[in-house]
């Protein structure tokens, strides 16, 4: 059984929250969004919000409880907390500080096969009989929050569909065939932002002797 969080109330509302989305790790030219979140005790507590980033302020947003930096960068990273003020008590009240990191360079997946030890290993030809069957596993580096994949063949062509998914953590194929014979990559997107495409991998696909 899960134990419930507890929220700490002094006065007519908690403590706030600071969130981050879609993560605390992005890419550079990512969309960020800072929420300030609050639990009241009453409909009618008005609050103001204030945004700070290593603890000078960032920005006022009034009673909107969010700010969005439009494209992350490098810069965009540091300590970030939020500050509400109740109207009517004039009570202020901080955030724990959440950090904000921004990678470098550009975002690519790496792209994996899984041998016939069930092992993920990371390779750029595979060699398979036809009738056996073989796994791709697609992964961002580092944080993955909120990150979806889409599988390519030959970047221009459709993928073989006999029981293959293309959206996906992992393409599998249960029943090798000559069709699936092509270069594989993976790319992906975590809301409207794409990473480049993955190195590709070559899966030869050979008959039985």
């Amino acid at each position: 059984m899960q134990t419930p969080k507890l929220v700490l109330f002094i006065g007519l509302y908690s403590r706030p929250v600071l969130k981050i989305l879609p993560s605390a790790s992005v890419w550079p030219g990512e969309a960020v969004i800072l929420q300030c979140l609050v639990q009241t005790k009453q409909p009618q507590v008005h609050l103001k919000y204030r945004f700070f980033k290593d603890s000078k302020e960032l920005r006022y947003t009034g009673s909107v409880e969010s700010m969005k930096i439009i494209a992350a960068e490098p810069a965009n990273a540091g300590n970030y907390h939020c500050e509400t003020e109740d109207e009517e008590e004039g009570m202020k009240r901080i955030s724990v500080p959440v950090v904000l990191k921004v990678e470098h360079g550009k975002v690519k997946p790496i792209l994996m096969m899984k041998d016939r030890k069930s092992i993920l290993v990371p390779c750029e030809h595979f060699i398979i009989k036809e009738g056996e069957s073989f796994t791709l596993k697609c992964q961002i580096p580092g944080d993955s929050t909120g990150w979806k994949y889409i599988w390519h063949k030959n970047i221009d062509e459709g993928l073989p569909a006999d029981g293959c998914q293309k959206y996906g953590l992992t393409y599998s194929v249960n029943f090798a065939k000559p069709i699936h014979f092509g270069k594989y990559r993976c790319q992906g997107w975590r809301d409207n932002f794409y990473s480049d495409f993955s190195e590709p991998i070559m899966v030869n696909i050979i008959g039985n002797i």
